[in-house]
């Protein structure tokens, strides 16, 4: 008989989707491994009643027997415990992946006989689900999966002879592509066949899903083989094909333009003759006056500064054009203001000569001239028009 540990993957009262338990001597890469194919087979929950759904998928070490289906199909009607562990806090109805995990380094693995409906050699595996149903979220066991060891079955059903059409039913080994059949029982039982032979005889990676709810979910999965609920016929489809990388070159390093660099950044690095001289003329009167060492340093600041004012570099540069620019606005708002004070004084002038003429003649209507037969010209900055 085989030597077996658990695999379960499912959801508890209050805690949401995890491995439950794993074999003993699985790794993270091993969990991330099984994890890629669980995936597939737990969707489409809504198409599980009554149809599980069969998975078999191995590589050079471990291979796994899989089955998906609702939690009610593993519990006895008559137990009076089935209504608290089928639902969650939230009253949803669970469905869980249980499965059996053989080591090849121990022995080639001995594949079940596909049976449809009759999954009486899973319903043991409910057990690991039943120890931590009352786990909260916060519960750090509530995060590690259980450890299972290696044990040997007992009830565990042998494989049968079944004939078939070996180039209808060839199994796909390659992983640039995924090869589906319709799902019925004839094609579950006699893929199930081959795929345990092969698995048994060749030792080689294969995988094999029964019954996923539609094709996309077998095509972005990491299974080779699978039936599909709605697939009608055989069909192959490429997928993992490696995308063409297109490269954008970088672009090209762009030219500093000297005219348009701020003048400030530059001379702030600068250091030139003028201002060396003017630091030491500066220290030198001050040392004098203020002492030696707090001389030197404060008038070695106010030489460079002044030198730089001079020949419009450094800081004392820096600071010699942000004043002119200050000068230079406030030259602007002072301009501006007398213009416009100007124009104020002129409008005013305009109308008081206006309004001199005008009362001349209130009340009248001012006349055309007959000779040239035009009318006073109209004021633009009052808007009078001259009539009333």
């Amino acid at each position: 008989m085989p030597s077996c540990a658990a695999i379960v993957f499912g959801r508890t009262y209050e805690v949401d989707f995890r491995f439950i338990t794993v074999p003993e001597n699985f790794t993270k890469e091993d969990e991330d491994w099984a994890w890629g194919y669980i995936k597939a087979v737990m969707r489409s929950a809504e198409k599980l009643p009554a149809k599980p759904r069969w998975s078999l998928f191995a590589n050079s070490r471990f291979c796994v027997v899989g089955l998906v289906c609702m939690v009610s199909d593993l519990i006895d009607r008559d137990s009076s415990a089935s209504d608290n562990v089928t639902k969650d806090f939230k009253n949803r109805p669970l469905h869980v992946f249980v499965g059996y995990v053989t080591d090849k380094r121990k022995g080639m693995p001995e594949i079940p006989q596909y049976s449809a409906n009759n999954i009486q050699i899973f319903k043991p595996l409910y057990d690991y689900v039943r120890d931590q149903w009352s786990f909260k979220s916060f519960q750090a066991a509530s995060k590690v999966p259980a450890k299972s060891d290696y044990q040997e079955l007992n009830n565990y059903p042998s494989q049968t002879s079944t004939a078939f059409n070996s180039e209808f039913l060839s199994l796909n080994l390659d992983e640039q592509e995924v090869v589906v059949w319709s799902d019925s029982e004839e094609n579950r039982n006699v893929l199930w066949s081959m795929a345990s032979k092969s698995i048994v005889s060749q030792n080689k990676s294969l995988s094999l899903c029964l019954g996923l709810g539609n094709q996309r979910d077998i095509v972005d999965s990491k299974f080779l083989n699978g039936t599909t609920i709605e697939t009608t016929q055989k069909t192959t489809v490429q997928r993992f094909a490696n995308p063409s990388v297109k490269v954008i070159p970088e672009d090209p390093p762009r030219k500093k333009d000297s005219s348009k660099a701020p003048r400030a950044v530059e001379s702030n690095i600068d250091f030139g003759f003028t201002e060396a001289i003017g630091a030491l003329v500066g220290a030198t009167l001050l040392s004098k006056v203020a002492g030696m060492g707090v001389g030197i340093i404060i008038g070695s600041a106010f030489g460079w500064i002044a030198a730089g004012v001079l020949t419009k570099r450094g800081i004392g540069g820096s600071l010699d054009k942000q004043i002119s620019k200050l000068f230079k606005v406030r030259t602007n708002q002072e301009e501006s203001r007398y213009s416009q004070e100007q124009k104020s004084r002129d409008r005013s002038s305009r109308k008081q000569s206006n309004d001199q003429s005008n009362a001349s003649n209130y009340g009248f209507k001012q006349k055309t001239d007959r000779k040239s037969g035009s009318r006073p010209p109209e004021d633009p900055e009052d808007g009078n028009s001259g009539w009333f």
